[in-house]
């Protein structure tokens, strides 16, 4: 079973999370959004054609409507479905025979939680080492735009309802892992003054997600000496190099976070 993603990925760690349009988390609805101040108004003179008013109000509802279905989601999005199982156990053991899906999904879920408390501390090191760098250098875009605010986005309590492997797949020497993930936490953003400004600081989300890890498939660093300085570089999860400080882009020999997307359920 393989899966073919389509959905837009979006810097989260933080803005998977929907203020936008109102979300509904234990019964309470929250509007607004995180920059949406449009108001739309229309107005028409009845003095003319007392049922021109009407026609164009409806003519304004039934274009909303179609924007709605057009953007909000892509054409191919299929609303996942119920009933999430763990990859067969023979599957797995054709990957992994010396591992148990358990800890793979311990894994997900500390790696999960440890991207969130990065990008909460603006801690781009630890980014680094969690994600690939294609996610890092988006993720590092919407930090620099937060710093820039001087605003904070508070992730914490997080409690894992349910997670699943859901499929392993090796192509051209890297091992990926899908998982899908169901998590409730705390998420707000506050400013200089540790005032809320965004989401709600009482009231926990739950939110679900397809995620994925990338490893290449021996678990070994390959790269074992600067390209900039020629340097050797010893085995270890920094991708620096400590003497001439270029970032090194190595094949991930841990599993590193390179997708998440936040799904309905």
């Amino acid at each position: 079973m393989i899966f073919s993603f389509s959905f837009k990925v979006t810097a989260d760690s933080g803005w998977d999370s929907d203020y936008g349009g109102g979300f509904d988390s234990g019964g309470f609805n929250y509007g607004g959004g995180w920059d949406n101040d449009t108001t739309y108004h229309t107005s028409s003179s009845s003095s003319d054609n007392p049922y021109l008013g009407y026609i164009f109000t409806a003519f304004f509802i039934i274009w909303i409507i179609v924007c709605i279905a057009h953007d909000v989601k892509p054409h191919n999005y299929q609303k996942p479905k119920h009933g999430y199982h763990d990859l067969n156990e023979d599957e797995f053991n054709n990957f992994f025979p010396n591992n148990t899906i358990e800890e793979f999904k311990n894994m997900a879920l500390q790696n999960f939680i440890a991207v969130q408390n990065a990008w909460m501390n603006f801690d781009y090191d630890a980014l680094r080492k969690l994600c690939t760098d294609e996610l890092y250098n988006s993720y590092i875009t919407e930090l620099n735009v937060l710093k820039l605010k001087e605003n904070q986005n508070i992730m914490n309590d997080f409690q894992c309802l349910d997670i699943k492997l859901l499929n392993i797949r090796e192509e051209n020497n890297i091992i990926t892992l899908y998982f899908y993930l169901n998590i409730t936490f705390f998420d707000y953003v506050v400013d200089k003054n540790k005032k809320v400004v965004r989401g709600n600081n009482l009231y926990k989300l739950n939110n679900h997600y397809y995620i994925q890890y990338v490893r290449n498939k021996t678990g070994e660093d390959k790269i074992t000496n600067c390209p900039n300085c020629g340097a050797p570089l010893e085995k270890t999860t920094s991708q620096t190099c400590p003497y001439c400080g270029s970032v090194i882009v190595k094949e991930a020999s841990n599993f590193v976070l390179s997708k998440k997307m936040k799904v309905d359920d």
